[in-house]
C-alpha cells in the first residue's frame, strides 16, 4: 500500500507518522479498501479513529476542506461496510454533520494524563478539564454520542485507577483508565480481577521449570486459589513493571542464593517492587543475603549468625501444617521484621537469646525461608511435607479477594475425571458374589 505523495502534506512527530491531505478525492476510497476491507474480511467491525486533528500541524491548511473530507471517509465506511461501528478520538468539530454517524467519542486526560516531555503522570488542570467535559457532554446530549474518557494512570497504581474511573463515571461517561503505553488491563464499568500470579524462578537450581520447587509446590495452591502461573527465569531480565491489572502479585521460590552477578539486580527489583506497592510471597529463600536497603525497604533487620541451639519462641497456626517446625540452625537467615503491623509466623532464639524471624506476613507480602517451607522425609520415594499452610499463607501474602474458581484440571476450566488403574490385582478374585477375577469385574462392570 503505497499513498501517493501528492497526498502527504506533513508529519506528525509525535507519532511518528504522515498527515494526509483529507480533501483528496480518492483519499475516502483508498482509506476504505486498502485499510479497512482487508481488516473487515478477517472479522474486525470496531474501528478506533485516532488523531482527528493532525490536520492543524499543517501550516495554512483549509480547515473546512480537511474536515468535510474526514466527513467523507466516516460516510462512505458506514456505507461500504454496514454495521460498522466507529469510535472517534475528539473529532468534535465533525459532530454536527455526523449527528447518529458515530458510534462513540472518546477524548484522553479528563482527570489524569501522562506529560510525554517529562515521562510522567500527572493531575489534570481545572481549566483542561473543565473544557474537555464541555466537549463530552455535548457530544452525548446534542449529537447522542456514546461518549468514553480514556485517564491514565500508573499501572502499580490499582487505587487511583479506580477512583479515576468513579469520578469520570460520575459525568455519566464511560471511563477507562490504564498506564500511558495501553499495556495492561485497565478500569472500565468494569474491572476485570487479575488471575495470573508470576512466579519468579532460578533456571540455573531447575533447568526444567516442571522440575522446579516453585511448580512442585507453589503451583498447585496458586492453582487451587484461581490463579495461572506466569514464570519468568530470574538470571534474565525482569519485567519493568508487575501491572496490578494483570497480575495479583508475585511468588518467588530460590533453593539458595543466585549467581553473584544476579544479586543486584534482583535484590533492586524487589525492593522496587515493595516500593510500587506489588504484593510479594518469598518462598525458600530471598535468593540473596537481605541486606543494607533491601532490609530497610521490605522492613526489616538484619542480625547476627545465630551461636549455639535454636529454640522456636512462637509458632503461628499457619506453621505445623503437615509437619512440625523443628529448630535447625542450618541456613537459618539472621533477620527478622521490625515493620509495624508485620505478622511474625515462626521466631527462633539462639543461646544468646537473639529472635530470628524465619516466616512473617508484612505489609508488602510476606516470606517463608528454609528450612522451614518444606520438609522432606527419608527415603527413596521423596515425600514432602509442608511445614507452613501453603493456601492459606498466599492468599494472606497476596491480598488474594475471595472469587469464583474455575476448575484448574484443565485450561478451559472444563471439569474431567481421572481414574488410575493398577494391574497388580488383576489375577486376584474380586471380593463379591461369583468370585470372578478382578480384571473382569473392572471389564465389565466398570468400564
Amino acid at each position: 500500500m503505497r499513498i501517493p505523495a501528492p497526498w502527504r502534506i506533513g508529519s506528525n512527530t509525535d507519532w511518528q507518522s504522515i498527515v494526509i491531505d483529507q480533501a483528496q478525492p480518492d483519499w475516502p476510497a483508498f482509506f476504505a479498501e486498502q485499510v479497512i476491507a482487508p481488516l473487515w474480511t478477517r472479522g474486525y467491525r470496531g474501528f478506533f479513529l485516532d488523531t482527528l486533528d493532525s490536520y492543524h500541524l499543517v501550516k495554512n491548511a483549509d480547515v473546512a476542506a480537511q474536515q468535510a473530507g474526514l466527513v467523507a471517509v466516516i460516510r462512505l465506511m458506514r456505507t461500504r461496510f454496514p454495521g460498522i461501528r466507529l469510535i472517534m478520538n475528539r473529532g468534535f468539530e465533525l459532530l454536527p454533520a455526523l449527528r447518529g454517524e458515530v458510534f462513540a467519542v472518546a477524548a484522553e486526560s479528563l482527570y489524569r494524563g501522562w506529560d510525554a516531555k517529562k515521562k510522567r503522570y500527572v493531575e489534570v488542570s481545572q481549566a483542561d478539564r473543565d473544557w474537555l467535559l464541555g466537549q463530552l457532554v455535548a457530544a452525548r446530549d446534542q449529537y447522542g454520542a456514546t461518549v468514553l474518557a480514556i485517564d491514565y494512570v500508573a499501572p502499580t497504581d490499582r487505587a487511583l485507577a479506580r477512583a479515576t474511573a468513579r469520578r469520570i463515571l460520575s459525568h455519566g461517561i464511560v471511563p477507562y483508565v490504564t498506564d500511558a503505553a495501553l499495556e495492561t488491563t485497565g478500569v472500565g464499568l468494569i474491572e476485570v480481577l487479575p488471575r495470573k500470579v508470576m512466579f519468579l524462578y532460578n533456571a540455573r537450581e531447575s533447568a526444567r521449570i516442571n522440575a522446579s520447587n516453585a511448580h512442585r509446590f507453589a503451583e498447585m495452591p496458586v492453582n487451587h486459589l484461581g490463579y495461572v502461573a506466569e514464570y519468568v527465569d530470574v538470571n534474565g531480565r525482569l519485567p519493568e513493571v508487575v501491572s496490578a491489572g494483570d497480575y495479583a502479585g508475585v511468588v518467588a521460590w530460590f533453593d539458595g542464593y543466585v549467581a553473584p552477578d544476579r544479586t543486584g539486580a534482583l535484590s533492586n527489583w524487589l525492593a522496587a517492587r515493595i516500593a510500587d506497592g506489588t504484593r510479594v510471597a518469598v518462598f525458600g529463600s530471598f535468593g540473596f543475603q537481605p541486606a543494607g536497603s533491601f532490609v530497610r525497604a521490605a522492613g526489616l533487620d538484619d542480625a547476627a549468625p545465630p551461636k549455639g541451639a535454636l529454640k522456636v519462641v512462637s509458632a503461628d497456626a499457619l506453621i505445623g501444617y503437615e509437619s512440625p517446625a523443628l529448630p535447625e540452625r542450618r541456613g537459618v537467615e539472621p533477620i527478622r521484621v521490625s515493620a509495624p503491623g508485620a505478622r511474625t509466623l515462626l521466631r527462633l532464639s539462639d543461646a544468646n537469646g537473639t529472635h530470628y524471624d524465619a516466616a512473617a506476613l508484612t505489609g508488602w507480602g510476606g516470606y517463608a525461608l528454609n528450612p522451614f517451607v518444606v520438609r522432606v522425609l527419608p527415603g527413596e520415594d521423596e515425600q514432602s511435607r509442608w511445614i507452613i499452610e501453603p493456601f492459606a499463607f498466599i492468599r494472606e501474602a497476596l491480598a488474594l479477594p475471595a472469587l469464583p474458581v474455575a476448575d484448574t484440571t484443565t485450561a478451559t476450566g472444563r471439569r474431567m475425571f481421572f481414574a488410575h488403574i493398577d494391574g497388580d490385582g488383576f489375577p486376584s478374585r474380586a471380593e463379591m458374589p461369583g468370585r470372578r477375577l478382578a480384571a473382569e469385574v473392572l471389564l465389565d462392570d466398570g468400564l
